[in-house]
């Protein structure tokens, strides 16, 4: 049985710093059948992890510091800078092992910062998109791209979602195509990688049971 490494989130609560996942992405991976490993964001032989596992999944908490992406704060809040500059180097390391990637949430805006591009702070329509009391329901419809994997997943044109967000992709990364956007506003919802096998999505499918198909073909690349 293949392994998952979920990386924790980077959580400061007080004076403590903390590892964070949330329980759906444990969920979705054991449900696709494979087994689910969580890894602290601060681990330092980051080499010999990576050859333990047989694919990544970057989720969601803080903001990521503008600085990254070349802009002064400007809605961001929460932010670690020390944190997301971990997380893009230990992306990079990924990469170089072309094993899969898929980004949730912050993880898809990571993915984006990574190949060179840049984020809306916040949203205008943060009112819409960031509805986290409603996280188990669908509140938006996502537009996906023919002949994208998103598309061979759901054999749909459309498909419903949930939204949790207040920041997105506001210049594509290179080498990066748009796969779905949010019919609401046109917002970047899905992201792929041209040749390798990284992943971006906007929502939260792992807090939506009839999307776990998701993961299962995640975890079959």
């Amino acid at each position: 049985m293949k392994k998952v490494w979920i990386i924790a989130a980077y959580k400061k609560e007080s004076i403590d710093k903390i590892n964070r996942v949330a329980f759906e992405y444990v969920e979705a991976v054991e449900n696709s059948w494979w087994i689910p490993y969580i890894i602290p964001c601060n681990v330092k032989n980051i080499e010999s992890y990576i050859m333990e596992m047989d694919a990544f999944i970057f989720p969601w908490w803080t903001d990521i510091d503008p600085s990254l992406y070349w802009e002064d704060l400007d809605g961001s809040i929460d932010t670690s800078k020390e944190n997301d500059r971990f997380l893009l180097h230990f992306m990079e390391i990924i990469i170089e092992s072309w094993k899969p990637i898929l980004g949730i949430c912050k993880g898809m805006q990571l993915i984006n910062i990574l190949f060179w591009w840049k984020l809306i702070q916040n949203l205008k329509n943060t009112d819409f998109h960031n509805q986290y009391e409603r996280q188990y329901e669908f509140v938006d419809e996502v537009i996906i791209t023919e002949k994208s994997f998103l598309h061979k997943i759901f054999s749909e044109n459309e498909i419903q979602t949930n939204s949790l967000h207040h920041q997105a992709i506001s210049v594509l990364g290179k080498d990066l195509d748009i796969v779905a956007i949010s019919e609401h506003d046109d917002t970047i919802e899905w992201i792929e990688h041209k040749s390798l096998p990284i992943y971006g999505i906007q929502w939260h499918p792992e807090c939506l049971k009839s999307q776990n198909k998701l993961f299962e073909w995640f975890m079959k690349i």
